[in-house]
């Protein structure tokens, strides 16, 4: 999709007037993705790995409360950047059918 600068600005308007109730979608639509799995370990395992890097990532994986905790709060504000920039695309994609 290409955006015009215009596009873009309201991209950004719609994100700023988000509510409570449009948050509260994206916390829980965030939160039923985040159940399903963690891909941030096979991001880690695939990037350039080398002969430690399986044994590293599996250790961290089962092992490692401080890399657990930081991935997942990782994939939680990732996610929820993403589930917004949706969530905004489709309110304003809605606007722009309405007025075609």
């Amino acid at each position: 999709m290409r955006l015009s600068i215009r596009d873009i600005e309201e991209l950004k308007r719609i994100k700023a007037m988000l509510t409570e109730d449009d948050h509260e979608r994206i916390y829980a639509e965030v939160e039923s993705l985040t159940k399903s799995s963690n891909p941030i370990t096979a991001l880690l395992r695939n990037i350039k790995p080398d002969s430690n890097t399986e044994d590293a990532v599996s250790f961290m994986e089962d092992h490692d409360i401080e890399y657990q905790e930081q991935s997942a709060e990782m994939l939680w504000d990732l996610l929820t950047f993403r589930v917004t920039s949706e969530y905004v695309m489709e309110i304003f994609k809605r606007r722009h059918q309405e007025a075609a």
